[in-house]
């Protein structure tokens, strides 16, 4: 499955929060490298070991980091929406990623080759900062998804799977068919599949075609496990961002 690009040029202004951060000047003098693309859904960006030649920031699709080992289940360990970026660890010396880098929502992002991020992070002082706090909150996203994947039960996660994606998209209906939901929980088609009906009994959630579409957010937050507040309180601190305010909404 290709990237599309929709344009080479990047006419607007992405909506991104780490682009955001360069002033109207830096990012008009950098446009021209920067490529606005369309993501498609189970698209794979990095492969655990290859090289990372490119970085992704996604406006309106969501980018999930899924950890597959060799013997047993892939499973999700992070996810990036509008709040960040994919592919940094080259800035950090580390020209590869230990795990399968795939979009999850399909969408809208931007692309600059790896040498134009690093002329970014070196001449922004405000992008630097940007870059270098999502970098802890993605460590941070890491370590609590570890303790959640393997604490809590198929329903609490995924309920935190849902919270975390509703705060990275727009309105409250996404694509996931259950055997993405699945792979991304790490578990059976059939566990999701109980899961779904549970959350549609409990009117949480409406689910039909592909397509998912929350219906009680909050009654939704209390069924999830700790973890989501957590990730959340934690992303909220590390961004600067007010808990709660939907990643999806706006750059301020």
């Amino acid at each position: 499955m290709a990237t599309r690009v929709t344009s080479r040029l990047a006419t607007r202004r992405p909506g991104n929060r780490i682009l955001a951060a360069l002033s109207e000047r830096q990012y008009r003098r950098v446009a021209v490298d920067v490529e606005q693309i369309s993501l498609v859904a189970g698209q794979v960006i990095y492969e655990p070991g290859h090289a990372i030649s490119h970085a992704y920031f996604p406006e309106d699709s969501v980018i999930s980091h899924v950890c597959c080992p060799a013997i047993g289940s892939a499973l999700e360990v992070a996810m990036i929406g509008r709040e960040g970026l994919a592919g940094h660890a080259p800035l950090l010396g580390v020209p590869t990623t230990v795990t399968r880098v795939l979009v999850q929502i399909p969408g809208r992002a931007c692309r600059v080759s790896e040498s134009v991020l690093r002329q970014l992070v070196a001449e922004s002082e405000p992008f630097r900062l940007a870059v270098t706090r999502f970098s802890q909150a993605l460590f941070d996203q890491v370590a609590l998804c570890a303790a959640c994947n393997v604490g809590h039960t198929p329903l609490e996660r995924c309920a935190r799977w849902m919270l975390m994606i509703h705060d990275r998209v727009e309105g409250r209906q996404f694509p996931v068919t259950q055997e993405f939901l699945a792979y991304m929980l790490g578990t059976s088609r059939q566990t999701v599949s109980v899961v779904a009906r549970q959350l549609q009994a409990k009117r949480l959630i409406e689910y039909s075609r592909g397509r998912v579409a929350l219906v009680n957010r909050r009654g939704l937050e209390r069924l999830a496990c700790p973890c989501y507040g957590s990730i959340a309180d934690r992303l909220a601190l590390v961004l600067g961002v007010r808990r709660g305010a939907p990643l999806a909404r706006g750059l301020t």
